[in-house]
């Protein structure tokens, strides 16, 4: 079985994917860019299923998936799989302080879910929105941001795909923060 998510690895999608793919032992995963590209390849056999965030705790409904699901035919949902999000800050730099935080990088739903936590520590950085919250560290060079002014909020397993350092975590405004997939 070929199960699609979206990537790249070191998502909070791609954690959840890969535990909920223990019951299926045989199964291949797929990572995709986007949460388009992810219905796209269920539409086009590429993949036998995709697993996708529906709903987190802060931050409500993924409206994207929502919309593809209603939107096209012979799409359904088979399971449902939780798991708490606990947000990480993570940088090139690991001693960065706060008030070298020039830019925030990560998907919007990450940054929401961390906005009180930002407002306290780092109200003068600029926000980028990335497309998924590993996704955002290539953005770092894309962007031409410097690496020592930069983090990126998301899952800390990050760093065992990219060169990157957790600055801390559990950063979330909310410490029951949860996603359905």
């Amino acid at each position: 079985m070929r199960i699609g998510y979206l990537g790249p690895e070191g998502t909070f999608t791609h954690y959840a994917c890969k535990r909920a793919a223990l019951v299926y032992p045989s199964s291949t995963l797929v990572e995709y860019q986007s949460l388009d590209q992810l219905f796209d390849a269920l539409a086009e056999n590429n993949v036998d299923s995709i697993f996708t965030p529906i709903e987190n705790s802060i931050e409500g409904p993924v409206n994207r998936v929502l919309d593809a699901l209603t939107h096209h035919d012979h799409v359904f949902v088979e399971k449902r799989f939780s798991m708490k999000i606990n947000q990480s800050m993570l940088s090139f730099n690991e001693s960065i302080r706060y008030s070298s935080i020039k830019h925030i990088i990560s998907m919007p739903h990450a940054i929401a879910q961390c906005y009180s936590f930002i407002k306290k520590n780092c109200p003068d950085a600029t926000l980028h929105h990335g497309p998924s919250t590993a996704g955002s560290v290539p953005l770092i060079d894309a962007l031409n941001l410097p690496k020592n002014e930069t983090v990126v909020i998301g899952h800390q397993g990050i760093s065992d795909f990219f060169p990157i350092h957790v600055i801390e975590d559990n950063i979330q405004d909310q410490k029951q923060n949860s996603t359905q997939f």
